[in-house]
């Protein structure tokens, strides 16, 4: 008869990052883990070995049935030898014994980092062995990272085979002790874990390895029933000290409550309490994944209505089903496969009609504590509620109406530090909330009811690091605190009196109101500002900027946060706690970081350029008595370099296009014209030193270049009014400006002849930034597209002193003279 391996898979891994910054050896962590879950004895260093370290991995190398390695590029350097440790790093010493006693045919390669799909970028023997074989990828967190772990437990019972211990356990006694953590397949004889006596936990946790707990159990005479109940802060009393231990522990004993504990693991030399061993008893089990339920391949072949039939009968003690179920929901969402729907369009709203976002709401109730279901859940409403048209928009609401945004504010909070639940949840609560209709809405003050705005703001502090999942949560704030008057202009009268009478919706009185007023007020703009000050109250603005400064070369990153802060700094809000918000974005230092956010994406992601374009001008914008210093900021952190940077682009390209959007276009002018405009003081801030630093940036020659065709004729066609009145606003402070010559248009000449009229700078006026992912695009409805002629739009009003001074500035200038000293 063949003999049963010890172990089913050794795991082989190195303990550092990699190359996106994740902790490697936790996520090797997580891969044990699930194999655990799935009824496979697994070899993991869980804590630095001790003692004769040698010794133990051959151990664990000879007496397992597959070798998984996990290749790192750093796990491939320290096999060359080439490591910090030279040729005696473990990572080469496992390497180099697995071949020798296992062959490259029980060698399993598992991709940890992107860069590592490529395996010609395998060195050395792990590339010459292991290069040609098909790697599983887990490169990816996220379901992709589920569906890798799937994939490896398939290959682990295929090489195992027959080395694997059967259903009975008959040749699993005290003769062939199983360790750490591992488990054959589950024995059917077990006993409910609140029913086990003090020394029957000390059984438990020596077979669970867990030495110093039994101990401290002992002591205290902890039971079963005490076990069951036990939180995170129960472990760190009784001496659990790593957070990453205090979980697992938890999942295991969740696992055990459902399961049961099973019998043999409670014989054993250990069972009259702790003795410090090694730990001689198997540990229990847990259900194993492919023990029950429909398969994979049956869940694929089911019509919709069975599999969310499937997936409401899993129930709670059914992890395994309900997360193959949940694989199958997302797979099926994404490419409308089985004959129901070419498309993904059609076997969206296949599912939606049999009922998957209740089952979907259901599922993440019933497995709360479980976080790869809520993983998948979130998933599976992010790709069931995609679309923005409108069966997009219809299955959206009808997510929200099943109680998704209040299953997915609960994911995020009860799991915010989980990488996987912290992206799609984030994913999912943004998807659902795009739309400024009432019902879209609704739906953002729905997640903003449940929480959404805090957990948010937690998961982007918690994942500062990575992009990924700060782009989601970005994006997601921003949705839910867009509204459709932020597309109102704030040179509306309406909309200026509106937001005034809105000053402060929390706190509503009798005091009347006009009728036409009051009818303008609506209570969803009521409650937008409510969802945009509450945002800031969360403290949004520090992991928001810290996510700008850490990722300035993510677009993704770059982009959703120039529209988070377009959204919060709304010009539609004239009242004091609009520009309390503007002036707390401003202080906090943010206009830095869009200009920069502008300077490195202007040419290579339009939407970026066209928010942070925007955004700056709404920032300075204003006639309070800070305005002056607001727009002063905005120079002096380079503003008007990058909007200029905006404007300037090299010669046309061979299709005769500009090399910037309109919008770009559109947003720069107008923030130009924010920051050259407004009130004038005296010293740096006032008018005319800001028209200075433009003059100084380059301004007239850009301004010129355009008026004059000599970038784009669609630039003069579509902004004629907007250079126009930049140039005035620059001609208006030729008295204290030291202008250069004027360009082709408009000439000098043009500025005497209608000299007189003083010049006063207009403020220009923003709409609002857009929901994320396009569903109702918010218009920019307030710019001006006029196509009024060109020559009556830019010809310039300036004072008959502001025209003498700059003849004779010309004059000088001509002689090379230099101009009088005060």
């Amino acid at each position: 008869m063949t003999s049963l391996a010890r172990w089913a898979c050794f795991i082989t891994h190195d303990w550092g990052s990699d190359e996106l910054g994740r902790d490697n050896h936790e996520r090797a962590g997580r891969v044990a883990a699930a194999l655990q879950e799935a009824g496979l004895a697994v070899w993991f260093d869980e804590n630095e070995l001790s003692g004769d370290v040698n010794a133990q991995m051959a151990e664990g190398i000879e007496e397992s049935a597959t070798v998984a390695v996990m290749v790192t590029s750093r796990y491939v350097t320290k096999v060359t030898g080439r490591g910090p440790s030279g040729a005696n790093d473990n990572c080469k010493y496992e390497f180099d014994y697995a071949l020798l006693r296992k062959g490259v045919e029980r060698m399993i390669p598992i991709v940890m980092e992107p860069r590592c799909r490529n395996t010609s970028e395998w060195k050395g023997a792990v590339g010459g062995k292991l290069g040609p074989k098909l790697y599983i990828d887990l490169s990816e967190d996220g379901p992709a990272f589920e569906a890798g772990i799937d994939r490896l437990i398939d290959e682990i019972v295929k090489l195992a085979g027959a080395e694997l211990p059967d259903s009975s356990g008959s040749e699993l006694g005290a003769g062939h002790p199983q360790p750490r953590r591992a488990t054959g397949i589950a024995d059917v004889s077990t006993k409910p874990l609140a029913t086990l006596d003090d020394r029957e936990v000390c059984a438990l946790l020596d077979g669970l390895r867990l030495n110093a707990l039994a101990k401290t159990c002992k002591q205290h005479a902890i039971t079963g029933a005490d076990l069951a109940c036990a939180s995170d802060a129960d472990l760190a009393h009784l001496g659990v000290a790593l957070p990453m231990q205090r979980r697992r522990l938890l999942a295991q004993i969740d696992a055990l409550r459902r399961t049961g504990v099973r019998l043999d693991a409670l014989r054993g030399p250990t069972a009259g309490g702790a003795s410090g061993g090694a730990g001689d008893e198997a540990p229990p089990p847990v259900q194993p994944r492919h023990a029950a339920g429909p398969s994979s391949e049956a869940l694929r072949a089911m019509p919709w209505a069975d599999l969310v039939a499937t997936l409401r009968a899993a129930g709670r003690a059914d992890t395994r089903t309900a997360e193959r179920c949940l694989r199958v929901v997302v797979a099926r969402a994404s490419d409308g496969v089985n004959g129901e729907g070419g498309c993904g369009s059609a076997a969206r709203g296949a599912a939606a009609d049999a009922g998957a976002f209740g089952a979907l709401v259901e599922a993440m109730g019933e497995h709360a504590a479980h976080a790869g279901v809520q993983e998948l859940a979130c998933a599976a409403l992010i790709q069931l509620a995609a679309g923005a048209d409108a069966a997009g928009i219809s299955r959206k609401q009808a997510a929200a109406d099943a109680g998704a945004l209040g299953a997915l504010v609960g994911a995020l909070t009860a799991h915010r530090e989980h990488v996987g639940v912290a992206l799609s949840a984030s994913w999912a609560i943004g998807n659902l909330c795009i739309g400024t209709d009432a019902a879209g809405l609704a739906r953002k003050q729905a997640a903003a009811d449940a929480g959404a705005l805090g957990a948010l703001v937690g998961a982007l502090g918690e994942h500062s690091a990575r992009a990924n999942i700060c782009e989601q949560a970005i994006k997601a704030l921003g949705n839910l605190v867009a509204t459709a008057a932020t597309t109102t202009a704030a040179s509306s009268p309406t909309a200026a009196a509106a937001s005034t009478a809105a000053a402060a919706p929390r706190a509503r009185t009798e005091e009347s109101v006009d009728g036409a007023l009051a009818a303008a007020v609506t209570d969803a703009s009521l409650l937008a500002l409510d969802r945009q000050r509450d945002a800031l109250d969360a403290g949004v603005l520090g992991p928001l900027l810290a996510a700008m400064r850490k990722h300035a070369a993510h677009v993704g990153v770059q982009r959703f946060a120039c529209m988070l802060l377009l959204n919060l700094a709304s010009l539609a809000d004239q009242t004091n706690g609009g520009l309390a918000r503007r002036q707390a974005i401003v202080a906090s230092g943010a206009t830095a970081l869009v200009v920069e956010a502008l300077r490195a994406h202007r040419s290579g992601d339009a939407k970026t350029a066209e928010w942070a374009a925007q955004l700056i001008g709404v920032l300075v914008a204003g006639v309070d008595h800070a305005a002056p210093a607001r727009k002063r900021a905005a120079i002096d952190a380079g503003a008007l370099g990058a909007l200029l940077g905006a404007l300037s682009a090299p010669a046309p390209d061979q299709n005769g296009g500009a090399a910037h959007p309109p919008a770009v276009v559109e947003n720069a002018l107008r923030s130009l014209g924010a920051i050259i405009a407004g009130p004038d003081v005296p010293g740096p801030a006032g008018a005319a030193a800001r028209a200075q630093a433009a003059v100084n940036a380059g301004a007239r020659t850009t301004l010129d270049r355009i008026a004059a065709g000599a970038l784009s004729d669609s630039l003069v066609a579509a902004r004629a009014r907007e250079v126009g009145e930049l140039i005035r606003g620059l001609l208006a402070h030729a008295a204290h400006a030291d202008v250069p010559s004027v360009g082709a248009a408009p000439s000098v000449g043009s500025a005497r002849r209608r000299a007189g009229a003083a010049y006063a700078p207009r403020e220009p006026s923003f709409g609002g930034a857009a929901d994320a992912d396009g569903a109702h695009p918010l218009e920019l409805s307030a710019l001006n597209s006029s196509a009024a002629p060109l020559g009556a739009l830019l010809t310039p009003v300036v004072p008959a002193e502001a025209v003498a001074t700059l003849d004779a500035a010309q004059s000088r200038k001509a002689r090379r003279v230099p101009a009088p000293q005060p």
